[in-house]
């Protein structure tokens, strides 16, 4: 083994109150972000990852509801999907609950509980820390800025906080079974990879990048350590194959083309410079009450001196220790770097997990030879933090900049009504712009947000009227868009054609917003040509649209009109 643990008299080998310790702190967590949540959505429109994935799991719930949990998920075995584990969680809680955003909240808190048992087993095994320090590494997790992203965070939904716990759950408990020699530690290192496996179809890039050196290492050489390790790969490989390799078998041909060819962050090639602001990234996720532990932490811990102590020899942890934790904290950002990924502010958080886990290790390994007023010090200081990053949190959710959900209903509630009006029971409706009125984001609204609706059958209905999204104008990448036709000029003219005849209420800029749009938001592709579709669409208005509102307010100062088909 790398080193000789030393045995001394503390209560490292109790995890029983530091387990406890760590899921109650995610439950905390769970409550408050579920709080923020409900904040957020009072005033902020639906993201345009999570609302993807609230809605998939709506229909998974309504199937389940309608259907059995049976049928449900046997869909989730056979359709195209770049995460399996919520879509299953959903058609299993169909039929005892309603859909709600707060599921994702609580799927995410399940994972946080997972990172934190982990967190507590590498400080209890490796680092023989007592539960006073493992309590303060755990909880130290709570002054991370990301936890509290009104995008991306616990309190949102979207696979990238998943991945991002996951993965610091598999790569410690990767650390944790090097250091051992039984077999049911790298069991469970093939358990957390594979659920990172089922909830972010990227995890085996990161992971493999990240994991494949030491699992080289450790093929070669003799003795008895090093063929415990070679037995616990084949154990760790085996496990993980079973668990989740099937997903990859099945859905092989969708994952290559949403990951290679479709996505518009995989294909964007930023110049080398571009994509270090990959590093400032991860700033924003360690926040500033991270910082404020991470300063605060070292001057107590390397200038404050004082004779209360603590009576416990420090382990003799090799260097080793380090640079691994180290790798598995860089290995995302090189690959993205790397690769000059696109700036997606959330695909470098496995980062800054990692970066908490060793903060909190190296603040934990100072003051376990330490003195006891250091750690009340400390624990006042990161319960600082903690109220820091929170409060940011809070005034991001609660006053959210231009915030567009009460623009959001009143569509919804001007396309019912008019419906109704005209007798329809089913209408149709689409934006021509991804960028503040989306198709699926007012289709978020209605399926979340409006306390009127029924399930009748497999349908959602608001007031006797279901509203249906028309996905004619979601075409955010260069693939959609060439797939259409032969030209640009073909293209737009075979989307207005398709719009008069599928779409019952259009969502379309004014001209000004429309040339904004196309210069301000070029990364999504349709964005680019609405003046082009709005032009060809008011060249047939009179004979194909009324208007029935307008002055409706985007972003910016952008203006939208709502029009109904003839």
């Amino acid at each position: 083994m790398d080193s000789i643990l030393v045995a001394f008299p503390t209560n490292a080998d109790s995890p029983g109150k530091s387990i406890l310790f760590g899921g109650i702190l995610s439950v905390i967590l769970g409550l408050i972000c579920s709080w923020l949540n409900i904040l957020l959505y009072q005033m902020h429109e639906p993201f345009f990852d999570s609302m993807a994935y609230h809605e998939k799991m709506f229909r998974t719930m309504v199937q389940a509801k309608e259907l059995g949990w049976w049928a449900a998920l046997s869909e989730t075995f056979t359709g195209d999907h770049t995460s399996f584990m919520p879509v299953m969680i959903a058609a299993l809680l169909g039929q005892i609950m309603n859909p709600s955003r707060l599921i994702g909240v609580w799927i995410q808190v399940a994972e946080v509980a997972i990172y934190l048992w982990t967190l507590d087993a590498y400080c209890r095994r490796v680092w023989r820390f007592d539960l006073n320090q493992r309590c303060l590494v755990l909880a130290s997790f709570s002054s991370l800025a990301c936890v509290f992203f009104t995008n991306g965070g616990l309190s949102d939904f979207r696979m990238d906080f998943s991945l991002a716990l996951l993965y610091g759950a598999a790569g410690l408990r990767c650390l944790i079974a090097r250091h051992s020699t039984h077999l049911i530690d790298f069991v469970w290192l093939g358990i957390v990879i594979g659920l990172a496996c089922l909830f972010r179809a990227t995890a085996p890039i990161y992971l493999l990048v990240a994991l494949a050196p030491m699992a080289v290492t450790d093929l070669w050489g003799s003795g008895f350590v090093k063929r415990s390790r070679r037995h616990g790969w084949l154990v760790a490989i085996s496990t993980t194959a079973l668990l989740a390799g099937w997903f990859y078998v099945l859905n092989f041909d969708y994952l290559y083309y949403y990951y290679v060819v479709w996505n518009t962050d995989a294909n964007a090639k930023l110049s080398l410079l571009e994509s270090l602001i990959h590093l400032k990234m991860v700033n924003k996720q360690l926040g500033i009450g991270f910082v404020l532990w991470l300063l605060g932490g070292f001057l107590i811990t390397r200038f404050y001196r004082t004779g209360d102590t603590i009576a416990a020899p420090a382990p003799d942890v090799p260097r080793g220790q380090w640079i691994r934790l180290c790798w598995l904290a860089v290995v995302p950002l090189i690959i993205l770097i790397g690769r000059r990924m696109g700036l997606n502010p959330f695909v470098s958080m496995p980062t800054a997990i990692l970066l908490q886990a060793i903060v909190g290790v190296w603040l934990g390994k100072g003051i376990l030879n330490g003195r006891m007023v250091q750690t009340r010090m400390l624990w006042a200081m990161l319960l600082i933090a903690i109220i820091v990053s929170i409060g940011r949190g809070y005034k991001k959710h609660a006053f959210p900049h231009e915030g567009l959900m009460p623009e959001h209903q009143r569509i919804v509630r001007l396309m019912i009504d008019d419906a109704q009006a005209q007798g329809l029971s089913y209408a149709r409706f689409a934006s021509i712009a991804m960028i503040d009125f989306e198709t699926a984001s007012l289709h978020s609204v209605i399926l979340f947000d409006q306390s009127q609706g029924e399930l009748r059958g497999k349908d959602w209905y608001v007031d006797n009227v279901r509203l249906s999204p028309a996905n004619v104008f979601n075409l955010p990448a260069v693939d959609n868009w060439q797939s259409i036709e032969s030209t640009d000029a073909k293209r737009i003219e075979r989307l207005v054609a398709r719009a008069a005849k599928e779409i019952e209420y259009l969502i379309v800029p004014t001209a000004e917003s429309a040339r904004q749009i196309s210069e301000q938001t070029r990364e999504v592709v349709v964005n680019r040509f609405a003046p082009e579709i709005l032009a060809k669409l008011k060249q047939q208005n009179d004979q194909q649209w009324t208007p029935i509102a307008t002055g409706l307010a985007g972003k910016d100062g952008r203006t939208y009109e709502l029009w109904r088909r003839k």
